[in-house]
């Protein structure tokens, strides 16, 4: 027979959760910092990757989970947090990690499961590479590549980061990309065989 209320379980719960961030982002302070403002579970929490000052704010009473992992293919360990407005994300040594989203691309074959800005940053590299010769039969190529970037930055914008200044490098891209072979082809719809 429990003696703790239902009530005073969930405390315990988010209280647990709530020093399970804090401590991995302690431990994490060269990549992230953190600022709270209120007090108690309605308390806002925005957690800062560094050095690219992206701010992510939710409830400290809205988490749901919080799971550290170990990342086998870059080593180090992750930590995965699920909120209970269904947002969901991990903080690695990379910084924020999220999925891509699929909505303005349709299904990307070539599309990692998940991404981060470092991930962003090196594939809009490419794609940068790939606009200057897209006059030599890249066009394909760098639009593929495009797509990518584009769900990569509405993963990000679904979670609650602010990609404005990447859509807009982005956006120019695709304008020289244009003027140079022409508009981008449609995607086909998500429903389509």
């Amino acid at each position: 027979m429990s003696l703790l209320t239902d009530e005073a379980r969930n405390d315990r719960d988010r209280h647990r959760l709530e020093a399970d961030l804090r401590a991995w982002l302690a431990y994490h302070a060269t990549r992230y910092a953190v600022l709270e403002s209120g007090k108690g579970a309605k308390a806002t929490l925005t957690i800062i990757e560094q050095p690219r000052a992206k701010q992510l704010s939710f409830a400290i009473g809205g988490i749901r989970s919080v799971v550290t992992a170990i990342d086998t293919h870059a080593g180090g360990d992750y930590l995965r947090v699920m909120l209970e407005d269904g947002r969901s994300f991990a903080l690695s040594k990379f910084g924020f990690v999220f999925a891509p989203r699929f909505e303005a691309t349709g299904p990307l074959p070539d599309c990692p499961a998940t991404a981060c800005f470092v991930d962003y940053d090196r594939i809009f590299g490419h794609l940068q590479h790939l606009a200057q010769d897209v006059h030599a039969g890249q066009h394909d190529d760098a639009l593929r590549v495009f797509f990518v970037l584009l769900a990569f930055l509405e993963g990000a914008r679904a979670i609650g980061l602010d990609v404005e200044r990447e859509e807009h490098a982005l956006e120019q891209i695709l304008q020289h990309i244009e003027r140079i072979s022409g508009p981008a082809a449609p995607q086909p719809p998500l429903d389509a065989p």
